[in-house]
């Protein structure tokens, strides 16, 4: 079943929400897939059974070069790379024509290196998670899970993993640590806990929390897993020109359709060419 059907049987078991203004959101890797189902339900909704009025997306993961690109500038701009380095890297990175893959991926290690631990990637001026009785969070092997620089990380870029996009590097070289205060930007109702995964990881994984879920004690949860296997193969292409084709589609006359591509500035991990059209 493709996913517009679902979205069928959705309104079909749930008729009373069949004119509902119906809406799609993502974030991260939903830069890819959200714009591909909005063009899939404008392709297949020409008798209007769906109330299909638009799409957000926040910090998606849309062109992997200028994602890259993004994330170093966010890195310098919050005060964590030195001028020369950036300099040195914004003259020979930052033009995808003229990419020097080496002399790049060098440069970001040194970058990465540079910046030290204690930073969360997605949170830069947040706290992160100090608790000891948590460092074993995220568990080995969860892959997407560590998220912070970690020199022994860097030791295993190997030549294969060099074929690597720049941002996929970056990310791998990323493991979590630091510091546990309210950032002071945040409003005071707007508490932030930075030990909260960790605290959810170690609920999950309770026998009585099992149990009532009907989950197989031998399974350990984790954040995220290498165990599931799906295709990667358009995981880094510039996803642009879906973006391009939905744009056309919202000028339409009469169309209605709404889009909003935003991007944080404390998120150094997904950025991408960021615009609003409704």
């Amino acid at each position: 079943m493709d996913n517009y059907k679902l979205i069928q049987e959705f309104f079909a078991r749930f008729p009373e929400r069949g004119e509902n203004e119906f809406y799609i959101a993502s974030e991260s890797f939903g830069g890819h897939y959200i714009p591909h189902l909005a063009k899939e339900i404008l392709e297949q909704n020409g008798s209007g059974d769906i109330n299909f009025r638009g799409f957000m997306v926040g910090n998606p993961y849309v062109d992997p070069f200028s994602n890259q690109v993004t994330m170093i500038e966010t890195y310098f701009w919050h005060g964590l790379i030195a001028a020369p380095l950036y300099r040195e890297w914004k003259h020979s990175c930052t033009d995808a024509n003229n990419y020097d893959e080496g002399t790049c991926y060098e440069l970001v290690d040194s970058m990465m290196e540079e910046s030290g631990g204690g930073i969360n990637p997605y949170a830069v001026d947040y706290p992160v998670c100090t608790e000891p009785d948590n460092n074993d969070y995220p568990p080995s092997g969860t892959g997407a899970g560590a998220i912070a620089f970690d020199a022994a990380a860097a030791e295993e870029v190997s030549t294969t993993s060099r074929k690597m996009t720049a941002s996929a590097q970056a990310t791998k070289l990323m493991q979590r640590s630091g510091g546990a205060i309210n950032p002071p930007f945040l409003p005071e109702q707007d508490v932030y806990h930075p030990c909260a995964e960790a605290h959810l990881f170690s609920y999950l994984n309770r026998d009585d929390v099992k149990d009532a879920l009907h989950v197989d004690k031998s399974k350990g949860w984790a954040m995220c897993t290498d165990d599931i296997e799906f295709s990667q193969e358009d995981s880094d292409t510039n996803q642009m020109s879906l973006y391009e084709d939905l744009i056309l589609a919202a000028r339409v006359d009469g169309s209605n359709l709404k889009m909003m591509v935003f991007s944080g500035d404390d998120d150094s991990g997904k950025h991408t060419h960021t615009f609003s059209y409704t």
